[in-house]
């Protein structure tokens, strides 16, 4: 009774806001509010093997499947989210949002044979400057929902690359290109088949570089799931 007081009278005076407008109060268990929930440009991609997500990648044959939770507009209400992930360290909004979108792929036909969850990790040096890697919380709230292991330790990014932004497919493939080299237990996912993370889908090119990375293991069977896809 007294946690419960406790609780209200904490919420009534720090309410929990909703992350599209930052204006009004939600629940403990919400995320968005009504108004942002219904404007939300969430995609159906994860129940088509052929979407607009996979055909993204340049040499989509890496990949059993692809798909994205959002669609990205400047502007928008999922850019205002990433930015709140990325340059806030709301890392708590990307782990849930992982749950969320996890219970959708544990249905869904292409999903359903994942083995175990990878995100894709950054340069140690942008991690230290970051202090967190939000595709990291994404891909734990899929592994948690999902119920398949999470691995941290498979893949490396042994290559700094600068700032993406404003950079055309080849040139981003170009700078990324041998960014990515198997972890020491990468002999591990021999076999299994590897669901790839990754915050937002631009050009594809950091995804194709990573997943180019692990290709060479046994039996591998490659598909990935991001937050959001530019547009």
């Amino acid at each position: 009774m007294i946690k419960e007081l406790l609780h209200d009278l904490l919420h009534l005076v720090y309410p929990h806001l909703c992350v599209g407008c930052q204006e009004e109060p939600v629940d403990n268990d919400e995320l968005f509010c009504v108004r942002c929930e219904s404007k939300l440009p969430l995609t159906d991609f994860h129940q088509f093997g052929d979407n607009e997500a996979l055909r993204r990648i340049s040499n989509h044959q890496l990949f059993k499947s692809g798909t994205s939770m959002f669609r990205f507009y400047p502007g928008g209400i999922v850019q205002k989210m990433i930015h709140e992930i990325k340059y806030k360290a709301q890392t708590n909004i990307a782990l849930r949002l992982g749950k969320r979108y996890g219970i959708l792929l544990s249905n869904a036909m292409a999903f359903k044979e994942i083995d175990c969850v990878i995100p894709v990790p950054l340069h140690p040096i942008k991690q230290r400057q970051r202090g967190f890697n939000q595709s990291k919380f994404f891909a734990e709230g899929l592994a948690t929902s999902m119920q398949k292991h999470l691995y941290l330790n498979m893949v490396r990014r042994v290559m700094h690359t600068d700032t993406q932004t404003g950079k055309n497919r080849y040139e981003r493939l170009k700078s990324i290109m041998y960014a990515f080299e198997k972890g020491s237990a990468a002999a591990h996912l021999q076999n299994k088949h590897v669901l790839l993370v990754d915050d937002v889908l631009t050009t594809g090119a950091t995804l194709e570089s990573c997943a180019t990375a692990l290709s060479s293991i046994r039996g591998i069977k490659l598909s990935f799931a991001t937050i959001a896809l530019a547009q």
